[in-house]
């Protein structure tokens, strides 16, 4: 994959976090002085992820003020603590031998504002306006090492990796995979992974694995295609410098498969094992195959 693609991707990733896990996590405060808090913002979460070989703090955050009003306040508030506001499309495009398209990193970070301050770098990412029910405005704050001098290792190394582990260890891990979201309450439990591994493998794990916790199979839905019959074609020759010209790909390049399996204990808990798999063809997209694991435990009441 060609740095350019694969350096979107890590920013939509760390961007996009804060999307998951919004109901869990050791609650938490940036040291005193390092990073201002606006006026009628509140804590929400706090956790911690490894993101291409660095770790990145996000703390969640939910406010009553509008996102025009919370960007004003740290436009002001942290260049006076040393933070510069970065313009990441423009310096992209000064690497040597990469090709940006601004217009697609400006959309990637339309709602969010970049800093950095001694190697370190800030990223602070709203929701969008009318998300929250409440009427509250929901946005994160990240931060850790981002470097631009090269683009990661592997494909595997974009996954942003949840370091917080489960309380409770109620059903094997599957070997290699990483965490990216976790919901603890206090009967039941959800974790998402992520693996380069295929469906089968994993499936195959979890039939072996789970009697060993306790769990016996009690229903199973099998590996399944999904369909989804968008035959639309897409150029993406402007974002794969490599890649010829007029390239195109559909949705019907991104191939999807899922399935499930329902586990029960002799106390009568319930866990389900839900699998889904994408496969993108072209060199492009190899970013996008993996295996997405959730696993959904409850206790019976």
């Amino acid at each position: 994959m060609n740095f350019r693609y694969k350096f979107v991707l890590l920013i939509t990733l760390v961007l996009s976090t804060i999307l998951m896990a919004t109901n869990s996590i050791n609650a938490g405060w940036w040291e005193a002085n390092s990073i201002p808090v606006p006026p009628g913002t509140q804590e929400a979460n706090k956790e911690t992820r490894r993101i291409s070989g660095s770790e990145f703090e996000f703390i969640y955050y939910t406010s009553t003020q509008d996102i025009d009003a919370l960007k004003q306040f740290y436009r002001l508030r942290l260049p006076q603590s040393g933070w510069k506001e970065k313009e990441l499309a423009k310096d992209m495009g000064q690497l040597q031998g990469v090709q940006i398209d601004t217009g697609m990193l400006n959309k990637t970070l339309e709602n969010n504002l970049m800093f950095e301050k001694e190697g370190e770098t800030l990223m602070i990412s709203f929701m969008p306006a009318g998300f929250s029910q409440d009427g509250r405005t929901k946005f994160t704050v990240s931060k850790g090492k981002l470097s631009l001098e090269k683009a990661p290792s592997s494909d595997d190394n974009l996954i942003p990796e949840l370091l917080t582990k489960p309380k409770k260890e109620v059903a094997p891990e599957y070997p290699g995979a990483k965490l990216v979201s976790l919901s603890e309450q206090q009967s039941s439990t959800q974790a998402t992974y992520m693996t380069k591994d295929d469906i089968e493998g994993a499936i195959s794990f979890y039939k072996s694995q789970m009697p060993g916790y306790g769990w016996s199979l009690a229903g199973e839905e099998p590996v399944t295609k999904a369909d989804y019959g968008d035959t639309t074609k897409y150029d993406i020759s402007q974002y794969c410098p490599t890649c010829p010209k007029d390239t195109l790909i559909s949705p019907g390049s991104i191939s999807t498969w899922t399935a499930q399996l329902k586990f029960s204990n002799a106390k009568g808990d319930g866990c389900r094992v839900f699998l889904s798999q994408t496969q993108a063809s072209g060199k492009a997209s190899s970013a996008l195959n993996m295996t997405t694991i959730v696993m959904y435990y409850e206790e019976a009441k």
